[in-house]
Parts: structure tokens; sequence; C-alpha cells
């Protein structure tokens, strides 16, 4: 028998209208219609888009900036208004002022927190003011400086500010914290420029690590390779911290960290914070905290030459390499010489390849 023609309601499973079908719906098109927008505003979306990353791609920063401008860009960054508009969840103010919807645009341009930031900071970007109601807009505008001297730098610092806007959010929006924009400005700077120096000064490092218990017997040993060598205290200061990292995956709770250069073993010791001039001593001494026993103490390279080829051998690798339970017989014999002068339990040293 032939059915008749009936009215079938596709957004809902039943063919029959929900309110709450409708609302789906009414959202999917509001959606298209931003997006549509949007495009429209940009002119060629997929040109725009392609150009907005290649820019971004030739900066000069970590890949986890870029991935977050690129957010930015795209307009994805997890704000409290696009949580909202997507998952009706949470609530769309900013945390950190309370007054408006947090959009992108809002978080770092017209917040409070963030208008004193900029304020800190060591540059400013006042002809774009009027481009600030779109991001891709004021990026756009302010990218043309990259023609201008040192205008890469300045984008490239501009986006260490732009992330510790995001971080100093973060910490008001899920611990309740709030940082003084200097902190906030400093911190900016300080990263940039130790990425920016461990470009410039060195193409290749590597770093040498020895473990021994209180008898001075081997129990591990690693040589790591490093992309990128920066100054020499940071790059030391780096492998202190991997042997620090290595020591907790063990489970190892009661330990000294020896190095051979006397200033970050003194940095470390210092009871004087402004001793912190780098993120790597600091992430150091947070470190410390995570063990029941921890210390540090300086010892001469003759005493310290199992680690220091361990570095030199792991300039020629392309992975790290580890050895645990069973050593070749020089690593092994040359342990055995730096214990005449000392024994702790975790020795560390670097080199570097120009």
């Amino acid at each position: 028998m032939p059915m008749k023609d009936r009215i079938y309601w596709v957004m809902s499973s039943i063919g029959v209208y929900t309110v709450k079908s409708g609302y789906k719906l009414a959202k999917i098109r509001k959606r298209k219609e931003e997006q549509r927008g949007t495009r429209a505003e940009h002119g060629c979306s997929m040109s725009w888009a392609t150009l907005s990353w290649n820019s971004v791609w030739r900066m000069n920063m970590k890949p986890e900036l870029q991935h977050f401008i690129w957010r930015c860009l795209n307009g994805i960054l997890p704000v409290n208004a696009l949580i909202m508009d997507r998952c009706s969840k949470g609530n769309f103010l900013c945390k950190c002022c309370g007054e408006n919807p947090e959009t992108i645009e809002h978080l770092f341009f017209f917040c409070n927190s963030a208008q004193e930031i900029w304020k800190t900071a060591p540059l400013d970007w006042d002809g774009l003011k009027n481009f600030r109601s779109k991001f891709w807009l004021w990026w756009e505008e302010m990218k043309d400086a990259v023609r201008e001297e040192k205008g890469r730098e300045r984008i490239e610092l501009t986006v260490h500010l732009l992330w510790q806007i995001w971080k100093s959010r973060n910490g008001v929006q899920f611990n309740n914290k709030r940082r003084e924009p200097v902190v906030a400005v400093s911190k900016a700077v300080l990263e940039w420029r130790e990425y920016m120096e461990a470009q410039e000064e060195g193409d290749k490092a590597g770093w040498g690590l020895i473990a021994r218990d209180w008898q001075g017997e081997v129990k591990g040993a690693w040589a790591v390779p490093s992309t990128s060598c920066s100054n020499a205290k940071v790059e030391e200061a780096k492998a202190l911290r991997l042997a620090m990292l290595v020591a907790k995956q063990n489970g190892w709770r009661r330990v000294e960290f020896e190095s051979d250069c006397l200033q970050v073993i003194n940095d470390i010791n210092s009871t004087n914070d402004e001793a912190v001039r780098c993120t790597v001593i600091s992430d150091i001494r947070k470190l410390k905290y995570r063990f029941d026993e921890c210390c540090f103490a300086f010892t001469k390279r003759e005493n310290n030459s199992v680690s220091h080829t361990l570095a030199r051998k792991a300039l020629q690798m392309e992975c790290p390499a580890e050895w645990k339970e069973c050593f070749p017989g020089w690593l092994l014999e040359l342990a055995h010489a730096d214990c005449k002068g000392s024994c702790p339990f975790f020795s560390v040293s670097w080199i570097a390849y120009h």
C-alpha cells in the first residue's frame, strides 16, 4: 500500500520538531553566518590563512608559541566566550576583570590586566589601536613592522608578551592567583632573550650525566645531544635540570648534584633571589623541593672526566644514549678515576660545537 507524504523534521531523529532541535539548528546557522562574515572580512580566507601562517612559521620562536599564535589567528583559543558559545558551559565573563565577555580581543587588548602589562612592556604598538577589534587584523598590521629596523625582534618579543598575558589569565582562571604586570613582562623579556641567545651563540651542544650511589657504584649514564647551544652557564644549568628530572623519574629521593661550573652552583645555592637570572636556574630551585634531600656542589673538571667524555660523545649522536646495569669498560674506568677526587650521586657536564 503506498504511503502518503508527510512532513519530516530532519534535525530530529524521530522526525518531529522539538525546541532543543530548533535551538541546535539556530546555533548552526549562526555559526555559518559568522564564518561567512569572517571570510568576507578576510577577503580570500584561504590565501589570508596561508599568508598569516607562513609569517608565523618564519618567526624565530619556539613551536609552542607558533602554535599559540596560530590558534589566536584562527579564533580557536579557548577563551570563556568561545567555550560558552560552542559548549554552553562555564561563565562567558572575563575572570580577570569580571566585567566583559572574555573574547580573544578583550583578553589581549581591553582587559585591565592586559593593559597594565602593555604599559609596563618595553615596546608599544599605539599606532595599531584602531585595529584591536579583530585580532587577525591587528596581527596583519603589526607584521608589516618586519620591514622596519629590528622589526622582526619586536614582533617576536610581542608574541612572548601575548603568551605571558595568556599564562597570567590562566593563573587567575584556574588557580585564582594574580601576577604583577612587571613579573609577566620580565618573564616575557627573559624567555625571549634566552631563546635568541640560544639560536645565535651555537649550533649544537652535548650533555653528559653520570649517576652513582654513595659507595661510588655507577647506577646510570646518559649522553644527550642538544640541537641548539646557548651560553656556558645556561647550557650547564640545562644539563643539571635534566639530571634532576632523571633522578625524579627513577625515584631517587636523596641526591647530590655536582657540576664543574662554579657560577651555576653559586646561583643555585644563593639565598638572594637576584641570583636567579635565568628561567633554568629558577626551575632547578623549584625542583629541589621535590626531593627528600637535595644539594649541589662544585667539582674541578679533572674530577668530572666521565660526564665530560659523555658530553663529547653526545655531539656525534642524533638521539640520546642511556646505559643502565651494563656499562662499557672505558666508562667504568673513568668513573672510578673520578671517585678518587669525590663521590657525588650525580655529575653533569656539557660541551659545545660551533
